[in-house]
């Protein structure tokens, strides 16, 4: 599961932080979040900063890491150009710097929870919105929506079934089934 509420490049992340766990044939499954790696201990904790850096080095390699960047230069300007950069969060490229011993884990932890706290400022300003059922459909899919209204359709599924396939609620399904006609 990725948290959708969390930035795009968090998200991505995350993507090749379980793709580590699904590759080391362990578990990760966690809805604490980064702050699970604080508290976690032993092996748990060994596993979790390996599928971290496993991720850190997939989308920003050290051996192509701009490291003569950040000399002289305030972190704050040049950790933002070089996330842009590689399209990675602002947390991955200071992962990078405290892990070569460049910044402390004081440093980190003060900036990426200043970073966090700014995400979610500029989140509660946004306007609310979006469309559930445009979110359904593209959480479920068009193959899996086809297969599902077919075979509702085709008798083999009950409404409270498919409703069930669908993860709503059986008065939703009408409207998604609209949603989904209106936008063909």
């Amino acid at each position: 599961m990725v948290n959708n509420s969390t930035a795009h490049a968090r998200q991505i992340f995350t993507l090749f932080h379980e793709l580590a766990h699904l590759l080391f044939h362990v578990s990760g499954i966690t809805r604490e979040g980064a702050a699970y790696l604080g508290r976690a201990n032993g092996e748990d904790r060994v596993i979790e900063a390996a599928c971290d850096n496993f991720a850190a080095e997939f989308l920003v390699p050290t051996q192509t890491f701009p490291w003569a960047a950040f000399r002289g230069r305030d972190l704050a300007e040049v950790v933002p150009e070089i996330a842009s950069r590689y399209n990675v969060s602002r947390a991955v490229v200071l992962r990078k710097l405290l892990a070569r011993g460049l910044v402390d884990s004081g440093a980190y932890t003060r900036m990426t929870e200043a970073w966090n706290q700014e995400f979610l400022e500029a989140r509660s300003n946004a306007s609310p919105g979006g469309n559930y059922y445009a979110t359904q459909a593209t959480y479920l899919g068009d193959a899996y929506l086809s297969l599902a209204f077919g075979q509702y359709r085709n008798g083999r599924l009950s409404l409270p079934d498919l409703a069930d396939h669908l993860g709503m609620k059986a008065r939703n399904v009408r409207k998604l089934e609209d949603f989904l006609i209106s936008r063909r």
